[in-house]
């Protein structure tokens, strides 16, 4: 049983990107074999950095390093979302899916 709470586990923007990282590798297990590789890593590879660099982030001593991390993790968002918008137009996601609301 864990004990240890460390301080990324009490920003409300890092619980939020670890619900956005299962509600992704949920869809994503749900794309065809043959992306295994493509859209299904990349968005998976995404959406984890969002929240490992909120975490790195918030080991920083300073603020300037903090926004650093964090600008970094919007910047793998704004990946993701993208993505997201591809695999809307190729048919491997409803715009309509719970994930992409989650993201508006």
């Amino acid at each position: 049983m864990k004990t240890t709470v460390y301080p990324y586990e009490k920003l409300r923007v890092w619980q939020s990107a670890r619900d956005l990282v299962k509600q992704t590798y949920v869809a994503t297990s749900r794309f065809p074999r043959g992306e295994i590789y493509g859209l299904t890593s990349q968005c998976n590879r995404a959406v984890v950095s969002v929240a490992a660099n909120l975490a790195e982030g918030s080991a920083r001593q300073n603020r300037k390093d903090q926004a650093h991390f964090s600008e970094i993790a919007c910047g793998s968002l704004m990946e993701l979302a993208c993505l997201l918008v591809l695999t809307t137009d190729i048919g491997l996601l409803e715009a309509d899916s719970e994930l992409l609301r989650g993201l508006n």
